[in-house]
């Protein structure tokens, strides 16, 4: 029974390889034909008709020819953006990781997925969240910086998942080398407010800070305080 049916199936396959060739060969026949009017309709068209064929040729050989450059540029373009990316997310990763010796490089695929690789120079799995985190900023630092465009950069509890001291360098980093505005939302446990507004707001680093704290009972809110202390 299973002989039977393997042998129905390669015929069907025969047949359907027939069908494709007949199909592709009846392709062929009408490119032959569609040449064979346009050089007819070239021969027998008035002048004033003949001319406008020809500049709609040219035009469309003119638009083909563009169109190939801008994509080969593009490419080249984007090929040059991407390794721009590469290095500077490696730069950040093995600047703020933990053990940046366990690492050797960041890569991003054609999709723009990003692949870690481990000192061996191998694919290095990424199974702590506080990494996989980290490796998210630092792509968005390498987009900000390649992008040339200034805007404000929000970090909605950036240590909810980084360890502290990697997520001490990262604001180091930004509050050193702020990019414009940079705006920063976490609860206790990501940033110390004693130790932030020491370290960073008598020096001036900080423009402004607000402690919200959650005002219970019948009338629940959020309530804003601004932080006005040096240390």
């Amino acid at each position: 029974e299973i002989q039977n049916k393997l042998k129905a199936i390669q015929q069907d396959e025969t047949l359907a390889k027939a069908t494709l060739e007949g199909r592709i060969q009846e392709r062929d026949d009408l490119k032959v034909d569609l040449t064979n009017l346009r050089q007819t309709k070239s021969r027998t068209a008035p002048p004033g008709i003949k001319e406008n064929l020809v500049q709609a040729e040219t035009k469309t050989s003119a638009y083909t020819w563009l169109r190939l450059i801008f994509e080969e540029s593009l490419d080249k373009y984007r090929e040059e953006i991407r390794n721009s990316i590469d290095e500077i997310c490696t730069n950040r990763f093995l600047e703020w990781v933990d053990e940046p010796q366990k690492y050797s490089r960041v890569e991003t695929s054609d999709n723009w997925s990003l692949t870690v690789y481990g000192a061996d120079g191998h694919w290095a799995p990424l199974g702590n969240p506080g990494h996989r985190q980290l490796l998210s900023v630092c792509f968005i630092e390498s987009l900000r910086q390649n992008s040339n465009i200034e805007f404000p950069l929000i970090f909605d509890n950036p240590g909810a998942a980084v360890d502290q001291e990697t997520i001490s360098g990262i604001l180091d980093f930004y509050l050193n080398h702020p990019p414009n505005q940079f705006i920063a939302l976490s609860h206790t446990g990501g940033m110390r407010e004693e130790e932030m507004m020491s370290k960073y707001h008598k020096f001036g680093k900080i423009s402004k800070a607000w402690r919200v704290d959650y005002v219970k009972g019948e009338n629940r809110h959020s309530k804003f305080e601004q932080l006005n202390y040096g240390g």
